[in-house]
């Protein structure tokens, strides 16, 4: 199982929750973008997860409780539902639900809602697989109750799989609680044969896992991936703007790039293994365009020393190139990129991680978008940069 795809229907206000989550603000492209995906995993033998639903693109953070969304119920018919629906005609296997109240529909978050689970998923729209939770161990959920009531409440709900992640002791209390909910007759038998039922028929569909051997064809296929991968990243990077007419970058200028330490943040973001020395791999890719290039490598987050003397090498820079990591989460990031822009009158700002990360950017600065940090994709960002440029 994966649980994936997301196919939450962005807005154009920043959402910290889904960021590059989300496949777009058109809720028929989110769809076909999402069954797509669906169907390659699960020709693939995996079973692919739509969630979350009924769609939290356009949820707003509440302190203390589960986000809010406030649209007509109407609305999230016409708009948010609609990648679920193509997922249930794709035959997805699973679907996840939101932990996010939708005051028209119901005031409990659809983690605890009969109403959006049993009542809108299943009856109205039809959905015959399985639901699953998001994370009730997450702050949201336990804000309001235990863990072990949450996973009682979910089930009843209409869930058929419950996610309590990361706390082994609440999973052994919530399991010890829910055999008593099931022995008193809390909850119904019925329901649990239901949920059973649909699991087994899940895992009827399921070849016996078998050891696998690689032979030469398998590095053909794993190389020919590879080379999808490569244009698949190259035909996402986005020129969002280019006011001075940097772009593609003359390869006798004097450019610096700043490429972020993203090893720093390893421990929290899954970092492709060549990125430990990601600086090395952008200036080697740059000196194949300009012999004038230099490439600086900087914390994510830079304390003062090293912003100072970043200042200072960029003052001798014609053109100044910062590969910027995600300036909404990161606070060094978003400093960086505004002392950058005070020093150098000719920046481009290349968006690793946060799209939204625009909304700082100069508007007479330069704004590529590569939609991701995958060792494929700096390397088109960097091809991006100098297109049309050749090195004489």
């Amino acid at each position: 199982v994966n649980f994936a795809p997301v196919v939450d229907v962005a807005t154009d206000q920043y959402n910290p929750d889904l960021c590059l989550r989300s496949f777009g603000m058109s809720p028929t492209l989110v769809g076909g973008l999402g069954v797509e995906m669906i169907r390659g995993l699960q020709e693939g033998g995996v079973s692919a997860t739509a969630r979350h639903f009924p769609g939290r693109g356009s949820a707003v953070p509440k302190a203390g409780s589960a986000p809010v969304v406030t649209k007509p119920g109407e609305q999230i018919l016409e708009h948010d539902l609609v990648p679920f629906q193509a997922a249930i005609a794709a035959g997805v296997h699973l679907i996840m639900s939101a932990h996010v109240a939708y005051t028209d529909v119901d005031a409990q978050p659809a983690t605890f809602s009969k109403r959006l689970i049993t009542d809108l998923l299943r009856e109205e729209m039809g959905y015959k697989g399985i639901v699953v939770t998001e994370d009730l161990t997450s702050p949201g959920v336990l804000s309001s109750m235990s863990g072990e009531e949450a996973a009682v409440q979910a089930f009843l709900a209409g869930h058929d799989l419950l996610v309590l992640a990361h706390d082994v002791d609440l999973f052994r209390k919530a399991v010890r609680s829910f055999k008593v909910a099931v022995d008193g007759g809390r909850i119904p038998a019925d329901r649990l044969r239901q949920s059973q039922d649909r699991i087994k028929s899940l895992l009827a569909t399921k070849k016996p896992a078998r050891a696998t051997t690689f032979a030469a064809e398998d590095a053909d296929e794993a190389g020919g991936a590879a080379l999808l991968a490569g244009s698949v990243a190259h035909a996402a990077v986005k020129v969002e703007r280019d006011p001075q007419h940097l772009l593609p970058l003359q390869p006798n200028r004097r450019i610096g790039a700043l490429v972020p330490r993203l090893w720093d943040v390893a421990d929290r973001v899954t970092i492709d293994e060549e990125l430990r020395g990601a600086a090395a791999l952008v200036q080697g890719w740059m000196q194949k365009h300009s012999r004038t290039v230099d490439v600086l490598e900087i914390p994510i987050q830079p304390d003062r020393d090293m912003m100072d003397l970043t200042m200072e090498w960029v003052s001798g820079l014609e053109v100044a190139v910062f590969f910027c990591f995600d300036a909404h989460r990161f606070a060094g990031q978003r400093a960086l990129l505004e002392q950058l822009q005070g020093k150098c009158k000719r920046t481009v700002v290349v968006l690793l991680a946060n799209p939204w990360d625009r909304l700082f950017v100069n508007a007479d600065a330069s704004v590529v978008d590569t939609f991701g940090f995958r060792v494929c994709q700096l390397l088109a960002a960097v091809e991006t940069l100098f297109k049309g440029a050749t090195l004489k």
